[in-house]
């Protein structure tokens, strides 16, 4: 009866109604036999499901073993090694050196950003991450510089006393770098003279001490009562040419700012190299480690090793390239650089509208991690007018 009804409403001939039944029933059989199948039958686990599921158990455990293995070769390219420091200043790759994790070094340096210093042990504690163990290791190398609160004309007698009673005597061919800064001789000259003495060099005199660049007759005169010199060895039995505790008068050069007399100056340098390294300051737009002096042309090993207590870097880098106001032709001098890098560089620039940071460059994966962490130096980006 209902097929008649269909056949006459829709003027459909035998055919054609068998046809649309089968077409019905495929329908019934694709859209509503699974649903009923699936609603009343037990979920069962196949062999295939339990094999699949442990393939990524697998995956996922390999995974962690290869990010373990990633850190652990990131640390060990990243080899300790101690020297002498300020929390104000250092670093981030040195704080790296130092045994310091990235995670407490940058949140260090967020501290820095936003104004905090570091006068004492209490200060740098609050750092998250910084823990006792880490604080002891690095303390004989930690320099606080001073409070200026204790420089203040109204800072009582009595405090000052209690301050000189803490100086200790030394003996300038034992004394820590941290003695030394503690008994007010800077830094950089403390340095100095844990560089002769690695060398061999022996003070047994006011005269060798004042051969240290930056040991003054004025600091030596302040300190005099605090220094203690050894006894001379009775060399009478000696030859003298086998006895070397000569210690030169020690000629530094900022190699950002020096000219080609002041690179001659010193031993093994001649016109030649000293044209070489300034072309390729020039180049760079300045250096920011004095290890770069290996990179100019001609600068063996053994020459950098022989002068590497003269060079010093007192002036930053001079140039800098602004991402956002740039061209093809400032970007592919620049000895890092390559041509790939510097399309890639520039497609990005016009892709994302402009650079908001030098970090945009590792986010998209434009430059190399290793070759991001020289270019910073010499990359920023210029807020618009």
């Amino acid at each position: 009866m209902m097929f008649k009804f269909l056949r006459e409403f829709f003027h459909l001939s035998h055919k054609e109604l068998r046809g649309a039944v089968a077409l019905l029933f495929l329908l019934f059989l694709i859209f509503v036999v699974p649903k009923v199948y699936y609603k009343y039958q037990k979920p069962e686990t196949s062999n295939d499901n339990v094999a699949f599921k442990n393939w990524i158990a697998e995956i996922d455990a390999q995974d962690s073993i290869n990010n373990s293995s990633n850190l652990y070769a990131e640390n060990e390219e990243n080899t300790i090694e101690k020297f002498p420091f300020d929390f104000n200043t250092v670093a981030y790759n040195e704080m790296l050196q130092l045994g310091i994790d990235g995670k407490t070094a940058n949140i260090l340096i967020k501290f820095r950003n936003k104004g905090a210093k570091f006068y004492k042990k209490d200060d740098v504690m609050k750092i998250y991450g910084f823990t006792d163990e880490l604080y002891s290791s690095l303390e004989d190398y930690i320099h606080f510089p001073k409070n200026n609160y204790y420089e203040k004309d109204n800072f009582s007698s009595d405090k000052k006393s209690k301050i000189a009673k803490q100086k200790k005597p030394i003996d300038p061919n034992t004394a820590t770098w941290k003695e030394m800064v503690s008994l007010g001789i800077e830094s950089k000259t403390a340095n100095i003279l844990l560089k002769y003495r690695k060398n061999g060099a022996k003070f047994h005199t006011k005269e060798d001490l004042l051969k240290v660049f930056g040991f003054t007759e004025e600091l030596y005169t302040e300190l005099e009562d605090y220094i203690l010199f050894p006894e001379k060895i009775d060399t009478a039995f000696f030859k003298q040419e086998e006895i070397n505790d000569e210690i030169p008068t020690l000629y530094l050069v900022d190699i950002n700012s020096a000219d080609s007399a002041d690179f001659i100056k010193l031993k093994g340098i001649g016109k030649f190299y000293a044209k070489t390294i300034i072309e390729y300051r020039n180049k760079l737009g300045g250096f920011y480690n004095v290890n770069q002096l290996k990179e100019a042309y001609g600068i063996t090993e053994e020459l950098f090793s022989s002068l590497e207590m003269n060079f010093t870097i007192e002036s930053p880098v001079f140039r800098k390239i602004d991402l956002n106001n740039t061209n093809f032709t400032e970007l592919i001098r620049h000895p890092y650089l390559d041509k790939k890098m510097t399309v890639e560089i520039l497609n990005l620039e016009k892709q994302i509208g402009g650079f908001l940071s030098i970090n945009d460059l590792r986010s998209y994966s434009v430059l190399d991690e290793k070759t991001f962490e020289v270019m910073k130096h010499y990359l920023e980006v210029k807020p618009s007018k």
